[in-house]
């Protein structure tokens, strides 16, 4: 995940603002100004030839590259939790529990620009509130709250209250807009 930092973030500077705004995500649980970085510095490495493998493993490992932290998490792609598997679980190891940082869980989707029948310049021109509204990316969250919710009593039901459990779907569209939701799930 370092390497793949460093590919699509050559400049040190960067890189530095991408740990940093990954260290505040994961204590202070606010999402958007880690998605604008991923949005306007990481998703300018890619063109548009890349599109044609473009996936939620690819917007997850892009994230990933930034949010990876062994020292201070268990970081697992892809668990299985009850014949389902999650995108990303960000788990804090036993001796950082102490520390003002949340558990995480994160589904992801990719929304195809042919989807929402937009061009890249009509969706970076577009406001996020604007597009929530459209089809796919309601349904995208949509599948992702479902899934979200399993995968949160299963962990839950695993290790009960000890988890500081912060739980988010992340749509992109493209690589021209990161869409997320902080999904806040009650018992029962």
């Amino acid at each position: 995940f370092e390497q793949l930092r460093e590919l699509v973030l050559p400049d040190v500077f960067d890189q530095d603002k991408g740990r940093n705004l990954a260290r505040q995500f994961c204590s202070l649980g606010d999402m958007q100004p880690l998605a604008d970085f991923i949005q306007t510095h990481v998703y300018r490495a890619f063109s548009n030839r890349d599109y044609r493998h473009a996936n939620e493993l690819t917007v997850k490992a892009l994230f990933l590259s930034l949010l990876y932290n062994d020292l201070s998490y268990i970081v697992d792609s892809e668990p299985e939790l009850e014949r389902r598997y999650a995108d990303l679980v960000m788990l804090l190891r036993p001796e950082q529990r102490q520390f003002q940082l949340f558990d995480i869980l994160i589904e992801f989707k990719y929304v195809e620009l042919n989807q929402v029948g937009l061009k890249a310049e009509q969706v970076r021109n577009k406001a996020r509130s604007e597009l929530a509204t459209l089809d796919p990316i309601k349904n995208a969250f949509g599948e992702a709250r479902i899934a979200l919710q399993a995968y949160r009593q299963t962990l839950l039901q695993k290790y009960g209250d000890l988890l500081k459990l912060r739980v988010y779907a992340v749509v992109s569209l493209g690589f021209e807009q990161v869409l997320w939701q902080e999904i806040n799930i009650t018992n029962g």
